[in-house]
């Protein structure tokens, strides 16, 4: 909800010019990035500033006085790649007049088409270019020096017609090396026409925009330019006639990414806001920064706002300020500034609060901004605000940029006050037996301690380090004063003052320390980090760096410091940094210590140790885990049903000669696409070379998914990511795969290698390069190590967000698919592997060490995803966000396509009627989908949602069977607890041991089939209800004799429609109907009949032209007449024309390149009259008949 507006006048806003914008020559502001938790911190520095080169002795500790002013809150932004930042910038209030663009989503583009697509490479294809990612880029692989005559060329498809007001290029991230490739002239065309849009050296494109002579060669520079003219095309082109390297070097081009930004053609909008490279404004703090633009619409005043920062919970002092650098691009640019929303402490009474603008920041350069809210202490500020008004505006462009906002100071920076040793001959400890009793905040100080601010210095006998190293205080580099031997350490120690309130929602702080040559951090006494100093014995002693001379520049290392490790009042951090030997050259210290604003991972203590679901359980015959736990394999292998010989067919086998299932299903899968650039194949190779947990973003819906992307590239995941990329699968002592050796003991080929390449007259079509399968030609197939990563990471990922747990597993269940669609597996390797992710996830979530990292992990994943919901506009909750998007799959969808690929559609081949067989554990991994439900209640509801008995891989000894687990379906089932104790599972009551405590529930099937024309859609609709309320769920199959027309799984209502295929033929098709539950034991198979009734398909005669002579009395003409049949159906017969009723010539009806048409030479025409086309009809299709407007004159 937006606060109203409040204006509270401040007087203190200033503006400092960029030489003088950071507090330290060439050092810059510390930078991190936001989060949207509570920062809330309320502290009195203990020490009072000094003039930082007087440094003053000191003999005590604390060695001045508290403040009496407190420092409120703090937080940054500075927008850097791998930073947390928004996910949008949503408008605030309504805009007056002005009209901002909005950025064309990844989403919003469906397909990306080029004549040098590069579709061999996974990060350097032409897909690329629209992924918004600079780490990528398209690379047009053998196009050469593009020319006027040969143009590079990239065509997006948008979902709509846009219109594109704006557009960005981004060089490749590699630009300065290969700076020959990057574009130099170009033309951004656009066309509505899809035929057009195929063919981009059509003229028939429209000119959207054209540049020449720009230049990039500096690594992701992004420039930015305006369509002058903008209009509205569905088709964009961007087509490159030179880039820098001309035609001398014959450079292929490349671009990181082409972005495009749209504008509506009437009415106001909020600014356009989103985080760029600013490369092409330098001057700002880092690489990137928030740029924004409008165009405003009549002179006059003109207003927008939008929302730069929400979620904050930032308490305000008297000492707070909020700071910003700002870059308008021109005077009509300038009048922008960033605002607060504040609140009571409790949250309450919300208001906007705007200092007025004392000086006008200069356009084309970098200011500073500093805005005093000390008259707002006591408060917290809840959100920024990016506002633009000026009352005098002028019709036209606007656009600026927003860089490094920061609201407060740090606890430590570089005006802090340190109390420090450099005597080189004084112990810090005194007479105290522990030589760590200076780092207390209760140590009494000896002689020789002086206080100063840092970075603290020296070089032999000046300070000068390096740019990168300035020195504020000058320390002593040798113990006499001018010689050798060197100070061999240095100690320093300042403090904090934190109340009670503020350390209860304070969160973890982070310091970054940078230190010649080891370093060593304590608070309170206590040592929290440290470097290099496992050998230190002595406070007075040398150390030299493992591994090192100790030569090399100062070294910079990060620590956190936990809030828990905080005390109630004055807290005191100590630093000790050692000297390598007695001659070094040089000696530094600084160190800054804040609030953390970024979100905080697992630390080290928590990945490190060793927990007990590391280690496999021991096999009952004492061999390998996985091996043992796959030994159905081998029966699986002894059922030539299932699968062929483990040996290579000759050259030669058909696909008719296969009797294996496992061999035909993988043929069937790995032939069903036509071109490497399928975008199912392009998925499949994009799964196989990158890590499940960021390919499968998609499974996590339209919206969602692009926001867990960004979340993770801008490190707001830490902790999922920890566990999802690694630690889920890995043990801490091993790094390898541990099914490596069932694969290696059961050492079946892989498709490619038993069945060959169809280029080599095999079954297998070679999607993947020649490395790709020469690599794995000699590992074994089962079970599928990629397929076992990725079920690991979605069940994982799954449980985290519970949520929409069916739509990521059905998306894990296609990430090993793709292994088939490559042909590197076989589908029983799919299902092994399957197995080993379920046992791994058992494993974690049954480990109550563990178990704490996950819930961890879920806590961090679902108020992140709710966070950037509200940042995009997508909804104020994840259950609304998720709600109002386009999911993966439709729930039944996601369902059934999981369910389908646990057997592949494999029948039973051992006793069908086995007792549910749950895994010990797996119970575990129901715990965030029904957290209220007792461990065996979780059993029950897997066993009451398991497939039955007999499939392949099934583990028949009653110990547990993962095959059989229906996961998706367990953790989307409807369960109700009866007062019994028994459970209702999606409407079935069952027994503790899943099994329905009554006899099966009897079917009643219900079949219609609609009439239909033949080559237009079929369809019988099936409807199956059962006794005791039981929703049937099970497959039903159609057939007209001995021939199965179709097949299809109900729905959660009970209802399928089963599609037919178009060609039926015309006339009476008597069906049979037939339902096999997926539960037997909950419903019995049911029949019925239906009848479809197909009668002759239609056909449209869609053009008729002319091609040659002339409707004239007297005279022939040749006329080509265009016909579409009802679907994929292509019309045949003939076609007649007619002039008053009398025919003038007729001619047959051909096929040629999927477009039918007839060419009919006329007779002499013989009188005047209107031209009628006739189409007389075939067996399967009506004749029709068209009047068109052409007569025959005289």
């Amino acid at each position: 909800m937006t606060p109203p507006d409040v204006e509270t006048e401040m007087p203190l806003m200033k503006h400092r010019s960029p030489t003088t914008r950071y507090p330290l020559a060439g050092r810059r502001l510390r930078r991190t990035g936001a989060v949207t938790t509570a920062l809330g911190l309320g502290l009195a520095a203990a020490l009072v500033g000094t003039p930082a080169q007087a440094a003053t002795p000191a003999v005590s500790a604390p060695s001045a006085a508290s403040e009496t002013a407190t420092a409120g809150g703090y937080w940054s932004a500075s927008y850097e790649a791998g930073t947390p930042q928004p996910a949008g910038f949503p408008g605030s209030g309504t805009s007056t007049d002005v009209r901002g663009d909005r950025l064309v989503p990844a989403s919003a583009i469906t397909t990306v088409a080029s004549t040098h697509a590069n579709a061999d490479s996974s990060s350097e294809h032409v897909q690329s270019l629209a992924d918004r990612d600079p780490s990528t880029k398209w690379y047009a692989r053998d196009s050469g020096a593009p020319s006027d005559a040969s143009p590079v060329s990239a065509v997006y498809t948008l979902t709509t017609a846009t219109r594109v007001t704006s557009y960005a290029i981004t060089a490749g991230a590699d630009s300065a090396k290969f700076p020959e490739r990057d574009p130099k002239s170009w033309t951004v065309l656009g066309t509505d026409d899809a035929d057009v849009a195929a063919d981009p050296g059509s003229s028939a494109w429209h000119t959207v925009d054209a540049r020449t002579n720009q230049t990039f060669a500096s690594n992701g520079l992004t420039r930015f330019y305006d369509v002058a003219q903008p209009a509205s095309y569905r088709y964009y082109q961007l087509r490159v006639t030179a880039n820098a390297g001309g035609s001398a070097k014959n450079a292929n081009t490349q671009i990181a990414d082409w972005t495009l930004r749209s504008q509506d053609a009437s009415g106001t909008a909020p600014l356009g806001v989103s985080v760029e490279d600013a490369g092409s404004v330098p001057g700002g703090d880092g690489s990137r920064a928030v740029r924004w633009s409008a165009d405003v619409l009549a002179d006059g005043h003109a207003s927008s706002t939008v929302v730069l920062q929400s979620g904050l919970d930032v308490p305000v002092g008297s000492t707070t300020d909020l700071t910003y650098l700002v870059r308008p691009t021109d005077a009509a640019s300038a009048h922008t500034t960033v605002d607060v929303v504040y609140t009571d402490a409790d949250g309450g009474s919300p208001h906007r609060f705007t200092a007025p603008a004392t000086t006008t920041p200069a356009p084309g350069r970098w200011d500073e901004v500093t805005v005093s809210l000390a008259q707002l202490a006591g408060k917290h500020v809840t959100e920024l605000l990016l506002s633009y008004a000026d009352d005098d505006a002028h019709a036209g462009p606007v656009e600026g940029w927003i860089d490094q906002v920061r609201l407060g100071r740090p606890l430590v920076d570089g005006s802090t006050t340190w109390t420090y040793l450099d005597a080189g001959n004084v112990d810090p400890a005194g007479s105290a037996t522990d030589r760590t009793a200076w780092t207390r905040t209760d140590a009494t100080l000896g002689d020789g301690w002086k206080d100063a601010s840092g970075p603290f210095g020296v070089k032999g006998t000046g300070t000068d380090l390096d740019s990168g190293f300035p020195v504020t205080t000058k320390l002593r580099l040798y113990t006499d004063g001018s010689t050798a031997p060197d100070v061999p350490a240095y100690f320093f120690r300042t403090t904090f003052t934190l109340d009670a309130d503020t350390l209860r929602s304070l969160p973890d702080l982070v310091g970054t320390l940078t230190y010649d040559d080891t370093a060593t951090v304590y608070l309170n006494g206590e040592r929290i980090a440290g470097w290099n100093d496992d050998k230190i014995t002595s406070n007075l002693q040398y150390e030299t760096p493992d591994g090192t001379a100790g030569g090399g520049d100062p070294v910079t290392s990060t620590f956190t410091v936990p809030a828990a490790d905080l005390v109630a009042g004055t807290n005191t951090l100590a630093v000790e940094v050692h000297q390598c030997n007695s001659t070094s050259s040089d000696a530094y210290f600084g160190l800054d210590l804040a609030p953390s604003t970024a979100a905080t991972g697992f630390t080290a203590d928590q990945l490190a140790p060793t927990y007990a679901s590391d280690t496999l359980p021991a096999a009952p015959d004492g061999a390998d885990y996985y091996t043992w736990l796959l030994r159905s394999f081998t029966d699986a292998e002894q059922t030539p049903s299932i699968m062929g010989p483990n040996t290579v067919y000759p050259t030669g086998t058909t696909v008719d000669d296969l009797q294996a299932l496992d061999d035909t299903k993988v043929v069937e899968i790995n032939n069903a696409y036509t071109s490497k650039s399928d975008p199912q194949v392009v998925k499949a190779l994009d799964d196989g070379a990158h890590s499940p947990y960021q390919t499968m973003a998609d499974g996590l819906g339209s919206v969602l998914g692009p926001l867990y992307t960004q979340a993770l590239a801008d490190d707001e995941l830490p902790k999922t990511k920890a566990l999802l990329s690694y630690r889920v699968e890995k043990a801490t002592s091993s790094s390898g795969d541990s099914y490596q050796t069932a694969k290696n003991s059961y050492q079946y080929k892989r498709p490619f290698v038993r069945m060959g390449f169809t280029s080599d007259g095999g079954l297998i079509k070679q999607w993947d390069s020649a490395g790709g399968y020469a690599g794995l030609a000699g590992d074994g197939s089962f079970p599928s190590g990629h397929t076992s990563h990725g079920y690991s990471q979605g069940i994982t990922l799954a449980t985290l967000l519970p949520q929409l747990a069916p739509q990521i597993l059905a998306r894990a269940s296609e990430y090993g698919n793709n292994r088939i669609v490559l042909a590197f597996h076989y589908p029983t390797d799919i299902m092994g592997g399957r197995i080993v992710g379920e046992d791994t996830t058992t494993r974690r979530w049954s480990d109550a060490g563990y178990r704490t990292l996950l819930t961890a992990a879920r806590t961090e994943l679902q108020s992140v995803l709710a966070q950037k919901c509200r940042e995009v506009g997508a909804g104020s909750t994840l259950t609304a966000c998720i709600a109002g998007q386009q999911q993966y799959l439709p729930t039944s969808d996601a369902l059934s396509v999981y369910h389908e690929r646990l057997t592949y559609g494999f029948p039973q081949v051992a006793a069908t009627d086995k007792a549910p067989s749950v895994p010990q554990g797996a119970e575990n991994l129901l715990l965030s989908a029904f957290p209220d439900l007792t461990a065996a209640q979780r059993r029950t509801v897997l066993a009451a949602t398991e497939l039955p008995s007999g499939y392949v891989l099934d583990d028949e000894s009653g110990a547990g069977s993962y095959q059989r687990l229906d996961l998706a379906a367990a953790m989307a089932a409807k369960v109700i607890v009866n007062h019994d104790g028994t459970l209702t599972v999606d409407g079935t009551r069952v027994g503790a041991d899943g099994l329905p405590v009554t006899a099966p529930a009897r079917t009643r099937l219900h079949a219609t089939a609609q009439r239909t024309g033949y080559g237009e859609k079929a369809s019988v609709l099936v409807t199956a209800s059962a006794t005791h309320g039981v929703v049937p769920r099970g497959t039903v199959t159609v057939r007209e004799g001995r021939t199965t027309l179709g097949t299809a799984r109900l729905g959660a209502r009970g209802v399928a429609t089963v599609a037919l295929p178009r060609t039926l033929a015309v006339g009476s098709h008597h069906l049979s109907v037939r339902f096999m539950p997926a539960d037997p034991g909950v419903t019995t198979e049911a029949t019925t009949k239906a009848t479809l009734r197909v009668t002759k398909g239609s056909v449209r005669i869609t053009r008729v032209a002319v091609t040659a002579g002339h409707l004239r009395k007297g005279e022939r003409a040749t006329v080509t007449v265009r016909l579409a049949g009802p679907g994929p159906v292509h019309p045949t017969g003939r076609v007649t024309l007619t002039v008053d009723g009398r025919t003038v010539g007729s001619a047959p009806v051909r096929t040629r390149d999927g477009v039918s048409s007839a060419t009919v030479r006329t007779d002499v025409l013989r009188r005047t009259g209107w031209l009628e086309v006739v189409y007389g009809g075939s067996a399967s299709l009506r004749p029709t008949t068209l009047a068109t407007d052409r007569y025959v004159r005289s």
